[in-house]
Parts: C-alpha cells; structure tokens; sequence
C-alpha cells in the first residue's frame, strides 16, 4: 500500500505543467537508495525552483519540498535535504 502511495505522489509531481509553455522544467529526477529526488528549475526571471525529496520506509512517506527564488539551490545541497529527511523517516519508522 505505501509502495503505491509513494509511487503515486512521485508521478503527481513529475505530471506538474508549466503555464502557458514557458513555466518550470523537471531538470532532475534521480533515485538514491530510499529517495526519490525531484528538481524544477523556472527559467523566468521572477520564477522560482521548487525541490522534491520523496521518501518511503516500510509504511510511512515523505515529501520534503523546498522553493528558492531564482536558479534554486545546488544538487549537492538539495540530494543532503533528500537523506536527511530518508533518515529520519527510517528512524521515525524503527521507533
């Protein structure tokens, strides 16, 4: 069941439609270990980047979303917000 939940909310948010033809562009999607990692970037001047970290232990989700201003923030920063959150959940998840 939370295989399919998690399934289901990766796809919502790999469905997201940018407005008008000149919205936000998905620019990463990537697995690591429990997470999935989604990335778009808004190549408008006044948009923004929008973060995704989805994570799944055993029965339990989680969506850490982060919106920057302008070109967002490093993949590198974005993949440590993505395990800490995998980590937390699977310690949330032991308890």
């Amino acid at each position: 069941m939370a295989a399919a939940a998690y399934k289901k909310v990766v796809g919502a948010i790999r469905l997201c439609q940018p407005i008008r033809g000149s919205g936000p562009k998905l620019v990463e999607d990537r697995g690591i270990e429990q997470v999935r990692i989604l990335r778009w970037s808004d190549p408008r001047p006044d948009g923004v980047s929008h973060s995704y970290a989805v994570s799944q232990f055993r029965n339990l989700i989680s969506v850490t979303a982060v919106r920057v201003p302008g070109n967002g923030m490093a993949a590198s920063i974005v993949e440590r917000i993505a395990r800490t959150a995998a980590d937390r959940l699977a310690a949330t998840g032991n308890n």
